[in-house]
């Protein structure tokens, strides 16, 4: 059973079945020219194109039992089928239509359908040549800012000014545009937001650092080497331009810190004026009052007394008198103990000779120097070198600065040490040596940003979504419209460090993603200006827009 749509009054109404539209005919509630139409079809068109109308005279056809001059009258009659069709057409009363033939009847139906036919053809032609032409129009102005329905509908007017049912058409006409031109702003202002979901992609980073707590201060600090500088000038020598710190990460080996003070006292020798009799005089009396013991022995007073008169010329004799008795009771059970203590005398009697040889003799002190450096100083630089040291340099001002180093206080800050090169040879002093000046430092902790800007992170692929082609669509009884717009894109640099086995997914500009090319290093301070995702992502598609589906 066929369903119509009926346009009533700018309404539509329906689906109604066939017998519910020919219920409504019968009542006079529709004309012939009530604009419908059928399920299926999207064209409007008179109501006389699919359902007969009459005069309302309902007519009993039911045949009464004729007598013979009844019959012979009946067979002049027309038939009942021409007879309805002249009523419904409004060709013939009841009383006037006894009055044709069946021959005079079929002539006037049929050039009635001839004159209906026309009119219905020329009616549909001028309803379709507006409303294309109004939709033509329609659609290229509701392109623009504005739908001007007005404009429309003069146009249209001009066109089907005094066809009712074209009028009808549009006016429904005019509706669908007006319900297009709610979704076309609806569409023109909906707003593509960025992709959700992002966290600030320097919160990942800071979460990825791992810092050294034993490594993350700073150390600054001001050293003078001019007292070191005095006094090798007196022997015509300069400390090398390169002065360089040292902050060690743990307190040195017992043997290391011996070795500095030794390079230190050694250092003050050879640098010492030469020596005339009042200081030898001076060092001999500070070696003689660690003589032994005066004991009961003869020998050990007389020896005693010998030493009063030691001049620096006859140190070497009075040194081979004391190694004399120190032998000889060597082999007497009795005085085996006064023997050892004057072999530990002799010992530092050879000593202050050596120092007196070294204070006199510009030759023994270079070579007494080039001696330590050879054997003691080459174990010290070897140990300082090798050390994992956090090194610094000394600016022209003498400032110093040493990142990621241990922290540093008074109680360890012998772990600081300071080289200069003299002719050649390193010489490791500690901060707080007397041939050096220091100003007060400071040891604070390092800010995560100085470790963060240290973090490299590459690209490792590139990415865009979006900039899909999308639709808005308004749809009516008659008429399908769509609005497309382009949706915007998106584009994403996925980043790692080279310890990583997990990446970072960095949504940034278009200007970004065309300077860093996969395996080209972010600087941090890029890095850390955008949003980070698990995965390239798209924004979500706003109200009225869908994406069409691909034909298959």
């Amino acid at each position: 059973m066929r369903h119509f749509s009926l346009f009533i009054e700018d309404q539509i109404i329906g689906p109604l079945t066939e017998e519910e539209v020919s219920a409504k005919i019968s009542a006079g509630s529709l004309t012939p020219e009530t604009l419908c139409a059928p399920a299926g079809s999207t064209e409007w068109e008179p109501l006389a194109n699919h359902f007969k109308f009459g005069t309302g005279l309902k007519v009993n056809w039911s045949k009464p039992v004729q007598s013979e001059v009844e019959a012979a009258t009946q067979e002049g009659r027309i038939d009942p089928e021409t007879r309805k069709k002249l009523m419904v057409y409004g060709l013939a009363d009841s009383v006037s239509i006894d009055q044709f033939t069946q021959i005079q009847a079929n002539g006037a139906i049929a050039a009635h359908e001839v004159t209906l036919r026309a009119t219905i053809r020329s009616q549909r032609l001028i309803c379709i040549s507006a409303l294309a032409a109004a939709t033509a129009l329609s659609s290229w102005i509701s392109l623009g800012d504005n739908l001007c329905g007005e404009t429309v509908d003069s146009v249209a007017s001009l066109i089907i000014r005094e066809e009712g049912n074209a009028q009808a058409g549009r006016k429904q006409l005019n509706y669908e545009l007006q319900q297009f031109a709610v979704v076309r702003d609806r569409a023109n202002t909906a707003e593509f937001r960025k992709p959700s979901g992002g966290i600030p992609a320097v919160n990942i980073a800071l979460s990825r650092l791992k810092i050294n707590p034993y490594g993350a201060f700073t150390f600054n600090g001001k050293v003078d080497t001019s007292p070191l500088a005095g006094k090798i000038a007196k022997w015509g020598i300069k400390i090398g331009d390169e002065i360089k710190v040292y902050v060690v990460a743990a307190p040195p080996p017992g043997r290391i810190t011996a070795l500095i003070k030794d390079q230190e006292v050694m250092l003050d020798e050879v640098l010492a004026p030469a020596l005339d009799d009042s200081g030898f005089q001076k060092l001999f009396a500070a070696a003689m009052e660690t003589y032994p013991a005066v004991s009961a022995f003869p020998e050990s007073a007389k020896l005693l007394n010998d030493g009063k008169g030691v001049r620096m010329s006859s140190l070497k004799i009075f040194i081979t008198r004391v190694e004399f008795q120190a032998q000889t009771a060597d082999n007497v059970p009795a005085r085996k103990r006064w023997a050892s203590d004057l072999h530990a005398f002799a010992d530092r009697l050879n000593l202050l000779q050596r120092k007196v040889y070294t204070l006199t003799e510009p030759a023994a002190r270079r070579a007494r120097w080039s001696e330590f450096n050879a054997g003691p100083g080459a174990e010290l630089a070897a140990w300082v070198l090798t050390s994992n040291a956090k090194e610094g340099k000394v600016v022209a001002d003498g400032g110093i600065v040493v990142d990621e180093t241990i922290r540093i206080t008074p109680s360890n800050i012998d772990q600081v040490i300071v080289s200069v090169r003299i002719n050649g040879d390193s010489v490791f002093l500690r901060w707080n040596s007397s041939f050096l000046k220091t100003a007060p430092y400071l040891c604070r902790e390092l800010p995560e940003q100085y470790f963060l800007d240290r973090e490299v992170y590459k690209v490792t692929s590139k990415t865009t979504t979006g900039a899909l082609r999308l639709k808005a669509k308004s749809h009516s009884a008659s008429h399908d419209y769509f609005l497309e717009r382009n949706s915007p894109q998106w584009f994403f640099l996925t980043t790692a460090r080279a310890s990583d086995q997990d990446s970072v997914t960095l949504l940034v500009d278009e200007k970004t993603y065309e300077e860093y090319a996969v395996g080209n290093a972010i600087p941090m301070g890029v890095f850390s200006k955008f949003q980070a995702f698990p995965r390239p992502v798209d924004s979500s598609i706003p109200d009225p827009f869908y994406v069409p589906e691909a034909p298959q």
